[in-house]
Order: structure tokens, then sequence, then C-alpha cells
């Protein structure tokens, strides 16, 4: 089979980049694998986990004409037999209009990576124009739904996790929170919520910080942690290739204060190494977090909702191994039988 997937403003330091990679290589050891990006990405190093037999193209340029002309050639050129998956409400639109233009037969499915409503970034009914749809999460699903998509043209995927060994704790008297992502002050990642539940929690709790962003929105975090006295319990790691690997020895919990998400992928990563999560409930969270087995979740905005949630996963020792357990649906194991399904399938009815 034929698969083009084609991918709209990729950073190549996101959760976004992590799946793809996963899935294309996954899918690529029986099916024809093409990823046609269409911006340049600043950071190329995840392109290099990609299988060899993974057909990449990049855009020489980033000229906005350039880029409608170049998107507009993958897709004339893709044959009827061709499954698009399009991470790109906007280029869902561009790609249906082509197909109607040019009587092209391919199928296009959209495969988006965060929640449809709860964002700025494009309008939700342009994914409208997509033949089916591939959901990560429950929430998505009953969002298309809403949009107006037949369930029969929905298919609920996830998204693909490994199993990782477990990570043991050296000193486990000691505390930190670790957040895993953009650093994002406000907005989706919502860094302010964090900073100020931390500045409400015991002194000894620490918070490490692994990701990167914008000197902007850097330095607006810099100053707010001074402000709140917060400098000596923070430690900033950068963006990390692989930060498992170098998580603080001691009794860690992941942390998210996000204000939306698709299916959080960093979830998923922390918990299948035995680590609990502390999560607002923004739409998704649900498809992951077993409240009192992997985690504990509070309602966003709750402050004081956010500071007992840490002060459990704190104080009470959840069982690393029910933790990384509760998450089998997700492990790799049948996700390609279950993708490879969904987009051989015109429809379910």
């Amino acid at each position: 089979m034929k698969i083009k997937f084609i991918c709209y403003r990729m950073s190549g330091s996101g959760g976004t980049e992590t799946v793809l990679t996963k899935v294309a290589n996954l899918l690529s050891e029986k099916n024809e694998i093409t990823i046609v990006l269409v911006n340049n990405p600043q950071n190329k190093i995840w392109l290099c986990k990609l299988h060899d037999n993974i057909k990449l193209k990049i855009p020489r340029l980033n000229n906005s004409f350039y880029l409608i002309w170049y998107v507009f050639k993958e897709l004339v050129i893709s044959s009827s037999q061709t499954r698009i998956i399009i991470l790109g409400a906007n280029i869902i639109r561009f790609a249906s209009l082509v197909k109607r233009t040019f009587l092209k037969k391919y199928k296009i499915y959209s495969w988006i990576h965060f929640s449809l409503f709860e964002q700025k970034m494009f309008n939700p009914h342009n994914i409208l124009k997509a033949d089916y749809h591939l959901a990560i999460s429950s929430t998505i699903a009953k969002q298309l739904q809403q949009l107006g998509v037949d369930n029969s043209k929905i298919f609920l995927v996830y998204n693909p996790i490994e199993k990782n060994r477990l990570i043991t704790n050296i000193e486990s008297n000691n505390f930190s929170l670790v957040y895993v992502g953009r650093i994002l002050f406000d907005g989706q990642k919502n860094l302010k919520e964090l900073f100020q539940g931390l500045s409400k929690t015991e002194s000894n709790i620490g918070l490490d910080l692994f990701g990167d962003g914008s000197e902007e929105s850097k330095n607006t975090c810099l100053n707010y942690i001074k402000r709140k006295n917060l400098t000596q319990r923070i430690h900033w790691h950068g963006w990390v290739k692989d930060p498992w690997k170098v998580m603080p020895r001691k009794k860690i919990a992941l942390i998210l204060t996000s204000k939306y998400e698709g299916l959080p992928m960093v979830m998923l990563e922390a918990i299948s190494r035995g680590i609990p999560v502390i999560t607002a409930r923004f739409s998704g969270y649900e498809d992951v977090l077993i409240e009192g087995i992997n985690g504990y979740s509070y309602p966003q905005g709750d402050i004081a909702a956010l500071v007992t949630a840490i002060k459990k996963v704190k104080d009470k020792q959840l069982d690393p191994q029910k933790i990384a357990a509760s998450i089998d649906k997700f492990y790799s194991k049948s996700y390609v039988k279950n993708f490879e399904i969904a987009i051989n399938n015109n429809s379910r009815g």
C-alpha cells in the first residue's frame, strides 16, 4: 500500500514528530511510505531516526507561492491507490480542492494531534474536507462528530508507545516534579499555572524543566520565577535528546498544566516507565490517566486542587508496575494492524 504523509509546521522537537517517526517506521516494513514536509524544520535530528526505505521530501524554499506549487505537485502525482494522511487542516482543504478539480482518486485522511476546538491555528471545519479521519483520542473522535462527521468515517487509532524499562529512584526521600515539552508561559502549555502551583507547595519540592522555546517565552518564565522566589527550586535542562536517560535520581512525577492537547504522548512515555503523572483536565487526558492508579488530575485553573494533586503523588507510593500496566492498550504490538485496518477500509458502514 502507498501511504503519503503531508505534514505542516513541524518544528522537529515536539511530540508529533516522535509519533510520526514511530508510525512511519512501523508501517514501512510492509508499505511504501513517503513523508512530505511543508516546512524545513529547525531541528532535524528526528529525521535521522526514519528508516532508510522511507522517502523524505523537504521544500527547498520558504516562499508561499513555491510551497503551494510544491504541495500541488505532490498531490497531482499521487495515484488512486495512495492514502494521503495529512497533519494540518488547511492542507486538507487544499488537497480536497486539487482532488475535485483534477478528478483524482486518492483518499484523504485527517490525522490531527491536538484538540480541534481549543486552538487558534486553523478553522476546524477545514478538516471536514477529508474523506476519513484518524482520531488519536476519544475526545478528538467526539469533536469530529460534533463537527458533523459520520461515525463510520472516524477511526480511533490512538498513538503507539513502546514498553520501556521502569525508572527506579535512588533518593526516594526527595521529590521533584518533571516537565517535558515546549517552554510556553501562557498559551497551550500554560507554565504560569505550574509555577503558581509550585510556589504554594513545600519548599523542598523541586521542578526539572526539559524543553526549549523562544527567547521571549523563556525570559517571561524566568522573570516570573524570580518574582515568585522559585529560582533555587527549578533546574533548567533545555532541549535534551532523550530526557528519560537524565531524569533526576529521586522520586519524580511528570506534570502537565496544558490547556489542550491531542493525545498527550509525554504522559504515555512517563507512564510506560512507571512514572506517575499530575495533569490538568484538558480534553484528551481521560484516555491516559486513571485516577489513583497512574496519577492524579485537577480542574484547570484550580491552583489549590493542583497543590493537592502534587501532595497526593508525593505522599502516596503508586506502584510502578501497575502504572506501566495501566496503558496496555497503547503499546505498539497491535498498533500497525489497527492502523492498516483503518486506512484500508473506506467505511465501516
